[in-house]
């Protein structure tokens, strides 16, 4: 009897093992719900855009064991993150993840990204947790930056959230993202410039060659006249000095920092 029970149990188990998120399941790791993970309060996405974006983040997490939340607010405040208003968007991505039981597995790893609709305060946020903040570089956050902001800025705020979690994949399957291959037409309009300066510079040079040689001065000396100058007197005197200030980047990026939970977070963000 005892064998039948365990053998009924190691079958149970492998059925768990082969449905979609069991293995998760099976060893005690959480299997995230994507229905929890696209927010959207701002309501700037249609119904059929969140359905899709859940669809990629079901994906995401059965593949890649990794966390994914879509979220927008009209502005930086949350009834579950107690009475106050956030005037960071870092911070309130970074609570919002931490408190609301976000992450995979016991290392909560995954990401949110954050879009704030606040008239005058527009921001946005993406933060790493888990092993994303350790796999993340300052160069990945920059490219993520610089390929979501002037989405957003444009108002095409699907087009960010799809570009968002193509990008997640896409470090997820390489680890980094290749900036070089991405930039291909910045690279080679400097091969073009570089060629033309050294084309311009051999150009010059061989005109340069043909001009007749003009002796060159070492000291000014050769032009004064003997005896005409005397320095009998000389002092220094101080002006002033000059300061000159300018404003803090508003856009956050790279390097670590610490969650009002304790957790530690990395990502990036600014406004639009």
């Amino acid at each position: 009897m005892k064998k039948i029970k365990c053998m009924a149990s190691l079958l149970l188990l492998l059925l768990v093992m082969l449905m979609p998120g069991g293995r998760a399941l099976a060893f005690g790791m959480q299997a995230p719900a994507a229905a929890d993970r696209v927010l959207d309060k701002a309501d700037i996405w249609s119904e059929s855009e969140e359905a899709e974006f859940r669809d990629s983040i079901e994906a995401l997490s059965e593949t890649y064991h990794t966390d994914v939340v879509l979220l927008t607010v009209y502005m930086l405040y949350d009834a579950a993150l107690g009475d106050q208003t956030y005037s960071s968007a870092a911070d309130f991505a970074d609570d919002f993840y931490d408190r609301g039981g976000y992450g995979y597995g016991n290392g909560r790893t995954g990401l949110i990204l954050v879009i704030s609709m606040e008239p005058g305060n527009r921001q946005y946020h993406f933060s790493t947790s888990g092993r994303e903040y350790e796999s993340y570089s300052s160069s990945d956050i920059s490219f993520v930056q610089g390929e979501i902001q002037p989405l957003l800025t444009g108002a095409d705020y699907d087009g960010a959230a799809r570009r968002f979690l193509e990008l997640v994949k896409l470090h997820e399957e390489s680890g980094h993202f290749d900036i070089g291959l991405a930039k291909t037409d910045d690279s080679d309009m400097l091969w073009s410039l570089g060629l033309a300066l050294l084309v311009a510079w051999a150009v010059t040079s061989n005109m340069k060659r043909r001009m007749n040689p003009v002796q060159k001065a070492s000291r000014a000396r050769n032009y004064a006249v003997p005896g005409s100058y005397e320095l009998r007197h000389y002092n220094e005197v101080f002006l002033g000095t000059s300061v000159s200030r300018r404003p803090r980047s508003q856009n956050r990026q790279g390097g670590g920092h610490i969650g009002h939970s304790g957790a530690g977070h990395g990502g990036g963000g600014g406004r639009f």
